[in-house]
């Protein structure tokens, strides 16, 4: 059990305030410490499938825009799912990214207080920053032109 501001080792404590820094914090209610180490292997391997899962539907988007029109010619009844299944992914995809960035811009920054293998954040944020980039340009793209 570590301070969530400070990273201060709050067990067997006689009050439920961090000595180091302050912050108050409740032994019952979990948010209110942080219970693991931020693992940067975690966060790299996050990136990844994030990235993974962004390749699925782009490759669908893609293959339409250059003429490979492969969906049209599959029945409404399987489409209209595997359309569906792209939107998730690509929901999952975008949230998996916006975690790794925010946490490993805080970690950059030195704002995350409990940190492990720092070095596997300074790889997850540049990914996470390239599939979001992409995303949000190839979405600037079809709506402004």
């Amino acid at each position: 059990m570590r301070c969530k501001r400070c990273g201060y080792d709050l067990r067997d404590l006689g009050e439920h305030r961090c000595p180091e820094c302050g912050r108050p914090f409740d032994p019952q209610r979990p948010r209110t410490w942080l219970s693991k180490p931020v693992s940067g292997r975690k966060s790299l391997l996050l990136a990844i499938v994030g990235a993974v899962l962004f390749v699925i539907p782009l490759a669908l988007a893609l293959a339409e825009d250059v003429g490979v029109d492969f969906m049209s010619r599959l029945p409404t009844a399987v489409r209209v799912p595997v359309y569906l299944l792209c939107a998730a992914l690509m929901i999952t995809a975008m949230t998996i990214q916006t975690n790794v960035l925010r946490t490993g811009t805080l970690v950059l920054l030195d704002r995350h207080p409990w940190v492990t293998d720092r070095r596997t954040f300074y790889a997850s944020v540049p990914i996470s920053v390239a599939v979001l980039g992409y995303f949000i340009g190839t979405l600037l793209l079809r709506v402004f032109s």
